[in-house]
């Protein structure tokens, strides 16, 4: 029946309402369908429950292909590729994070009596060293040779088994899928082990040092796939530092660590003599540089003919002008018939072909469906090299195997012959075939492993190296976080990305990017499953944005992360998103080119010889980034206002991002994180100040001010002129304190003036209104300064703020009066709260849990600053 079109088969019955088929006998036809028809695409675990008709099952396996390549379902007419800037949809771009994580104290790891623990590797020092030292701690452990992978009577009786990185993938896969079983069974009654013992660098690559042997990053693949599909059983990864001084203290480290069982502890742990490490991802993006590929170029994409590959092949035509050799496993592009002329959709195509190429026979449903993938590929094919032909590129398709050596070889040299030397390599070829690790074959394992894995080794050996530039392999988020149901992909993509920095570090002339891809918004990505993606909140890349995110990889001014996660990640929310901020991405709010003339007002904010970008105009920035995306409220508060760095303005302009998060519901109220970033260090965007904005549709009523009687109503013995200059480094336009009221050890009073329209400070304002008043918040900042000297001769610089809330839309025109209370007074920060009122003594603002670094040097580059405005004066 998946031979015909689902909408002519009428086949709408409930299977299991109607022919009494549960979801468990469900899985067992599919799963036998699929071994007598291996041709059909491949029904995942998750995806049983929403095919409930005959007529759906017919449908989504009446979209198969040939093999299960990603990509190859059949392809919609070839829309135009923008080469316009990233849309303001945001994907999120991440990096990994090498963290440092003490062990925290745990339980034991509970053997059941009479079972056992296998290390498997072949002659590998550590594996004899990790039995010695289970022995050690009275646990029954023995040494297995790799060819015990191949029975599952193996492991008869194991509660744990560990592998050793020398361990091929395809014995360590064989060795999880029959040691699982008894490692189930091990769980209901004790505790059950699977782990890897790695040896590249004690973070899994992460630390940018040289490693051997990238192949062992598929262990972890696996291992991370097994944690998802086998909930009761201890899964860990465990990457050596080569610093151990011998097998046997690794071996010891290693086995402490298994032993001692932390419950929220990750799976995947780096261990070096000294420390232990895990990673966790950041939010980071990519520095903008331009494209270093022209016309002379040719770049050649495995994958490439049909699916996502195709549009990142066509963004590279049009954004560079590049040739594009395209690579793949079906046969040349033909001449499609007359009859398939202007005939679209499976359904129709498929009828077509019934009436024209089977008019004097009828068809089995396998062959039907044969022919139909065979002229869908080439009008897949034929379209995109098309489009490729219409930008005004040289291109063409080359028909070979990645994973066989000499066909690949000569389609090479044909690539060479025709369209020049290769300069650049995108390898995105790759197959599926999800089941679970119990269930997975060896031939399945095999398909999908060598595709990426050998693929990638066939096309560095028969480029010419010298060449090459670029190299972007397409990995997948599966590989970081490891996937259900896809154990070899996700261990195939991890070595890749092991491969990606060794060669990173051995081509220092080419750009190695190995991209980590969320789920994509085409491809094999079928309605049932984006249904399944939007219950799991995770968002697919649209190809559009996903092309030139590849092109902003390659385009990277930072050379430094070869591994990034862009896109969705595939697991549940993580520990991080319940931190201080939500694990979210920014989306690019506003930037902003920061410099004197553009920015007139630093120069009266100049501290040890720089401008600096003061606090309360940060501010200012930060509650119109809240408010920007979210028009109809007002800035009510900012809490947890941390400035991370200043941003001081050097010879060059300062380009400042202005970053704002989605906007959550809490209470009567929206949250928005907001951050303001410059430039990139080490991979990471630097950020300078982080914040989260609180929005209100209506204001609260303000709180009633009852007075502050500890600050006395001692007067302040200084005049203003006895301030600016000795004791504040502001100049004319930020002289924002008029009179000192009173002041004593426990705070100050003094009245502010308010600032001027903002054109009078800036070009180019980002609006014609202040949402607070950046010379109210920085006249009290200025009160800390003079307090803190007038109390220890020192000054200070504002650091954080907890909480600051405001009860109307404007602070008066004619200035208010800001009361100052300190809490807490140190050698090194003070903390103070602040009230601000109007002339009617009512609440304007207030600012709760203000800190500043309390620093005696920083007097010497507020003099700095005093004494070359002096000197200045003195010339004119």
């Amino acid at each position: 029946l998946t031979g015909y079109p689902a909408d002519m088969l009428g086949l709408e019955m409930d299977i299991e309402a109607d022919l009494g088929i549960d979801s468990i006998k469900r899985v067992e036809i599919l799963s036998a369908m699929e071994e007598r028809m291996p041709h059909l695409p491949q029904v995942t675990p998750d995806m049983v429950g929403t095919l409930k008709t005959l007529g759906q099952i017919c449908a989504y396996l009446s979209a198969g292909e040939d093999e299960p390549a990603i990509g190859t379902r059949p392809c919609a007419p070839i829309k135009p590729v923008s080469t316009d800037p990233e849309p303001s949809e945001t994907i999120p771009r991440r990096i990994m994070d090498v963290v440092e994580s003490p062990k925290k104290p745990g339980r034991a790891f509970r053997v059941e009596s009479g079972r056992w623990i296998g290390v498997l590797s072949d002659n590998a020092p550590m594996a004899q060293s990790l039995v010695d030292e289970l022995t050690n701690m009275n646990i029954d452990a023995r040494l297995l040779a790799s060819r015990a992978a191949d029975n599952a009577a193996s492991f008869a009786g194991t509660a744990g088994l560990v592998l050793c990185g020398s361990t091929d993938p395809e014995t360590a896969f064989l060795a999880a899928k029959h040691a699982a079983p008894e490692l189930l069974g091990a769980a209901t009654h004790g505790d059950a082990l699977f782990a890897v013992a790695t040896g590249m660098d004690g973070a899994f690559g992460f630390t940018g040092n040289a490693f051997h042997h990238p192949e062992q990053g598929a262990l972890a693949g696996l291992v991370k796939t097994a944690a998802l599909e086998w909930k009761a059983v201890i899964c860990r990864a465990i990457d050596l530092s080569p610093d151990f001084a011998d097998p046997d203290a690794a071996a010891q480290r290693v086995v402490a660590e298994l032993l001692n069982v932390c419950d929220h502890d990750p799976v995947e742990i780096g261990l070096r003599p000294d420390g232990r490490v895990t990673l966790k991802p950041v939010f980071a993006q990519a520095a903008d540089g331009p494209i270093l590929l022209d016309k002379k170029d040719v770049v050649v994409v495995t994958g490439g003919a049909r699916g996502v590959t195709a549009d990142c092949a066509l963004y590279l035509a049009r954004a560079a002008g590049v040739a594009i050799a395209l690579i793949g496993r079906s046969a040349p592009p033909f001449k499609a018939p007359d009859w398939l002329a202007g005939v679209h959709g499976e359904a129709a195509m498929k009828k077509a072909i019934l009436e024209n190429s089977f008019a004097a026979s009828k068809p089995t449903p396998q062959i039907l469906e044969a022919a139909y993938r065979k002229h869908a590929a080439n009008l897949c094919i034929t379209r995109t090299i098309d489009a490729l032909a219409s930008s005004g590129v040289n291109t063409g398709y080359f028909s070979a195997d990645v994973t066989d050596r000499e066909s690949l070889k000569k389609a090479v040299d044909a690539v060479e012959k025709q369209l020049g030397p290769i300069t650049a390599l995108v390898h995105g070829a790759g197959v599926l075939h999800d089941r679970l690790i119990v269930e997975k074959t060896v031939e399945q394992f095999r398909q999908v492993y060598a595709t990426k894995v050998d693929g990638l080794k066939n096309l560095l050996s028969v480029i010419r190296p010298n060449n090459l530039r670029h190299l972007v392999l397409f990995s997948s988020v599966s590989a970081r976080t490891g996937n259900i149901g896809q154990c070899d992909y996700a261990m195939a993509n991890e070595a890749l990305n092991k491969m990606a920095r060794v060669q990173a570090m051995n081509r220092p002339t080419c750009r190695v990017s190995a991209i980590n891809w969320g789920p994509w918004d085409g491809g094999m990505v079928t309605p049932a499953l984006k249904k399944a993606f939007d219950a799991k909140n995770i968002r697919l890349i649209p190809v559009d944005t996903g092309a030139r995110l590849m092109a902003a990889e390659m385009n990277n001014a930072d050379p430094g992360p070869v591994e990034v996660l862009i896109g969705s990640m595939l697991t549940s929310k993580t520990d991080d998103e319940s931190a201080e901020f939500s694990d979210a991405p920014m989306a690019l709010l506003e930037c902003r080119e920061l410099d004197l003339q553009r920015y007139p007002v630093l120069a009266s904010h100049i501290i040890g010889g720089r401008p600096v970008v003061p606090f309360a105009l940060i501010t200012e920035w930060i509650g119109h980034g809240a408010l920007k995306e979210n028009p109809g409220y007002s800035l009510h508060g900012i809490d947890d206002l941390r400035l991370l760095s200043g941003i001081r303005i050097e010879q060059e302009k300062k380009l400042v991002r202005l970053m704002a998060g989605r906007a959550r519901k809490t209470g009567d109220a929206v949250q928005v994180d907001l951050e303001l970033r410059n430039g990139v260090k080490n991979g990471k965007d630097v950020i300078h100040t982080r914040a989260r904005a609180l929005l209100v549709d209506r204001f609260p009523a303000a709180p009633i001010f009852t007075g502050n009687s500890k600050n006395g109503s001692r007067a302040y013995p200084r005049d203003l002129d006895a301030i600016y200059g000795p004791i504040l480094f502001h100049g004319d336009q930020l002289r924002a304190i008029k009179a000192i009221d009173d002041y004593s050890e426990h705070g100050m009073t003094a009245r502010l003036t308010g600032a001027p329209k903002p054109e009078a400070w800036m070009q180019d304002p980002i609006q014609g209104s202040w949402m607070a008043d950046p010379m109210v918040l920085d006249g009290a900042f200025q009160m800390a300064i003079v307090w803190c000297f007038e109390q220890s001769g020192k000054v200070c610089l504002p650091s954080y703020a907890r909480a600051y809330r405001q009860y109307r839309p404007a602070f008066p025109a004619s200035g208010v009066t800001a009361v100052m209370s300190v809490t807490a007074a140190g050698h090194r920060k003070m903390i103070a709260d602040f009230t601000f009122l109007d002339d009617d003594r009512q609440v304007v603002a207030t600012l709760a849990g203000y800190e500043a670094t309390v620093d005696e040097s920083l007097i010497h580059a507020f003099k700095e600053n005093v004494l070359k405005t002096v000197f200045k004066e003195h010339i004119q």
